[in-house]
């Protein structure tokens, strides 16, 4: 039987991820899908085929992570942007897979009894993608040279995470999910590769679904809408399980009731799946 090579392996040890210098712990994945924009020339006279841009050149991904330590994602749900850079060590940053200017198009965040708190990101960069130079294109660099090699963990547990809803103090929350679209509107210019604004979109869309164990909660008569609208807001609070320190807080004004699901079966205890949606104007 042939021996395998592991040096030839690519393993997650040798892939740190870092945002704008700042190592990101808990990833538990990352996909970058370039789009290189190639459209075909083909014309009379000729009997091969010619490829050339066709339109802006972006790179749509995928980031997976454990919510643990801190949450460096949320902060990115407005106006700005950020570089991303995957390395295998810190001494040698040439060797990397990185994109420049990705902006955050969507951001769900989500836990239920028995999990990790779990983080998904969708990212579009509007700037190159794929290997750079570390001297010349990649600012963050003396940053994630001399980043701590410790990193200080603080991860959630299940009776470390509260949620405030008016509603629910009477009735055990088993799982959240919540969600929020920031899509963006690239503005281009003719003689310009890259974009010459990148805005976000509003209204700001989130939307929130619980699942909860039931006792007293009075769902709500679907004849009664639209003369009754049911409006809330309330907090997710996630922290370490261990000191109660902060690791990320979301709240959510002006929440509106759009669905319950009433669920029970011979197996379970009776649950009901409750979806909150809201909308977040620009801040004038």
């Amino acid at each position: 039987m042939a021996k395998v090579n592991n040096a030839d392996r690519i393993t997650r040890e040798k892939q740190l991820f870092f945002i704008n210098g700042t190592q990101i712990p808990g990833v538990q994945s990352i996909q970058i899908n370039p789009n290189y924009g190639k459209t075909p020339i083909k014309y009379l006279g000729i009997d091969t085929v010619q490829y050339v841009p066709s339109g802006p050149q972006t790179s749509d991904i995928n980031i997976s992570s454990l919510l643990i330590s801190n949450d460096q994602f949320i902060q990115y749900t407005g106006n700005l942007g950020f570089n991303g850079h995957i390395l295998k060590t810190l001494d040698n940053a040439g060797d990397n897979y990185s994109f420049i200017s990705g902006y955050c198009t969507n951001y769900n965040s989500r836990c239920s009894i028995g999990e990790i708190p779990q983080i998904n990101v969708s990212v579009t960069a509007f700037g190159k993608a794929g290997r750079i130079s570390a001297l010349t294109e990649i600012p963050d660099l003396n940053a994630i040279q001399n980043n701590p090699s410790n990193l200080q963990l603080k991860v959630p547990g299940p009776g470390s995470i509260d949620i405030n809803i008016d509603d629910f103090n009477t009735n055990r929350v088993l799982s959240y999910d919540l969600n929020i679209k920031t899509s963006r509107n690239p503005i281009y210019i003719l003689g310009n590769r890259n974009p010459n604004a990148i805005e976000l979109n509003f209204p700001i869309e989130m939307s929130c679904v619980f699942e909860v164990d039931l006792d007293e909660y009075a769902p709500l008569n679907s004849f009664t809408y639209p003369g009754t609208n049911i409006t809330k807001t309330f907090t997710i609070r996630v922290k370490d399980y261990t000191t109660d320190a902060n690791i990320v807080s979301y709240s959510l004004p002006n929440m509106t009731l759009m669905n319950e699901s009433y669920n029970t079966n011979v197996d379970n205890n009776t649950s009901m799946s409750i979806e909150y949606q809201g909308f977040m104007a620009r801040m004038v």
